[in-house]
């Protein structure tokens, strides 16, 4: 318990010594993620609710014709630079005001959506520790070509602390704007379920799983204790998940916990929280570190035991 407490009080400085091929995949799949998330055609000509940046900012030039394209061809440029840790200032600098300006024109149109704001987030955190580090050491201007092995641990540590932070948001928000009864109001959620389940049905007219429609809100009302009870964790990881910033453990563990609580929600609710799990998967639960340990732990078991062999 001293040690666990001890580590809390060093949670600011907890920077996990990732290993460089670590970071180049991690930098790689979120560049991967990065290209997957902007869309192939912007077809947003108009901006009927600005919201943010929207007020200041005309961003339906990215509805022009021939813009779109260009603009999405050179991030193409940007994210192989950001890949590589080479002009990780200016290429993110791009990244972020282009991923931002596609957010904030696609939520400009009546109804606030998720899609790419984690996303955008991450990249701005980086990009944030480039501009740090261009300001404390102008003269060698790591930020502007190369971070180095410290640089790039600095950038993944903002990122992985930018998730952290937005899931404490969330979880503090619920209380919030429930006035500390989002527990008790639990049970109100079988009629969330109902409206979610029927919304979609009338989207798609596709049927609706019974367990889904009535079975599960019906348990919900009738047990409410047993409702809180189940989704009271949910509330809970999203309160403790800057523990995963403790260590590789905590990281994988309460990343794979997150994704669980993303899945639950898509099953009951019909909300995707595809990017969330993808930066996740990234910069938690580094499934790429993990199968490497597995394979030394192997080989070397495997050495050991074939050194214990008689002649």
């Amino acid at each position: 318990m001293k040690q666990f407490l001890a580590s809390l009080r060093r949670i600011r400085e907890a920077v996990i010594p990732f290993g460089q091929w670590e970071m180049l995949l991690m930098r790689l799949f979120c560049s991967l993620h990065f290209y997957e998330t902007l869309p192939h055609h912007v077809t947003f000509a108009t901006m009927p609710f600005p919201n943010g940046l929207a007020h200041v900012i005309d961003f339906t030039v990215l509805a022009e014709p021939g813009v779109w394209p260009i603009l999405r061809g050179i991030s193409i440029f940007c994210l192989i630079a950001y890949t590589l840790g080479r002009f990780s200032f200016p290429a993110l600098t791009y990244l972020v005001a282009l991923i931002v300006s596609f957010g904030t024109l696609r939520n400009s149109q009546g109804a606030i959506g998720h899609t790419t704001q984690l996303l955008a987030l991450v990249m701005l955190a980086q990009w944030g520790m480039c501009l740090i580090d261009l300001i404390i050491k102008p003269r060698k201007a790591l930020a502007l070509w190369r971070a180095g092995a410290e640089g790039e641990r600095r950038m993944i540590h903002a990122a992985r602390v930018m998730i952290a932070a937005a899931y404490l948001t969330t979880g503090i928000s619920k209380i919030e704007r429930s006035h500390g009864r989002w527990l008790v109001d639990i049970p109100n959620l079988s009629v969330q379920i109902v409206k979610t389940q029927a919304n979609d049905y009338y989207n798609t007219l596709e049927p609706i799983e019974p367990a889904l429609a009535q079975k599960l809100p019906d348990l919900i009302a009738e047990h409410p204790n047993l409702a809180r009870l189940f989704f009271a964790p949910g509330l809970l990881i999203e309160l403790l998940f800057f523990l995963a910033l403790l260590g590789r453990r905590w990281s994988a563990g309460m990343g794979l916990a997150a994704i669980g609580l993303h899945r639950s929600i898509e099953l009951l609710m019909g909300l995707d929280f595809e990017s969330h799990e993808v930066l996740l998967w990234i910069f938690f639960v580094n499934v790429p570190y993990w199968i490497a340990k597995g394979v030394a732990l192997a080989f070397g078991r495997l050495r050991i035991a074939q050194g214990a062999q008689p002649n």
